[in-house]
């Protein structure tokens, strides 16, 4: 597995708790066991060409953008096909790729408040609160 990152890396490698002595999260190194990860700027032509590189061999693509943006980085379905016709291609975005939210960004809150899970939590005196962990991000 071959992880693709942003420039300044994927947000929950910042998160707490940081082992002391390598500073990095155990939260990242716990969901990212075992990948191997590079970072890309897909925004600029040599990092699309060295992506198209990688979809050459692959088996599986799987990405979570919001719906539109694979089509306007060019790696939505249909280009990469050509690259490599035998591509299994997932996506897994908050809102779907298409209807009237699939713009929208999703994190694992709004999918617990607009399912109705923090609707399950809490008491009656107080609001709702979100389930513990991040039950849809990792469910998803």
């Amino acid at each position: 597995v071959l992880k693709i990152e942003p420039i300044e890396g994927e947000q929950c490698r910042f998160w707490g708790p940081l082992d002391e002595k390598s500073g990095e999260s155990g939260f990242y190194n716990y969901v990212n066991r075992n990948k191997k990860g590079a970072t890309l700027n897909l925004k600029t032509e040599k990092g699309l060409e060295l992506f198209y590189e990688l979809v050459k061999d692959a088996d599986i693509l799987v990405e979570n953008f919001r719906g539109g943006i694979t089509k306007k980085l060019k790696i939505d379905y249909e280009t990469i096909k050509k690259i490599n016709p035998a591509i299994i291609y997932a996506s897994g975005s908050g809102f779907g790729q298409y209807g009237p939210i699939t713009h929208r960004p999703c994190y694992d809150i709004v999918a617990q408040a607009m399912g109705g899970m923090i609707n399950l939590t809490g008491f009656k005196e107080t609001n709702p609160v979100k389930v513990g962990p991040s039950v849809a991000d990792h469910v998803a």
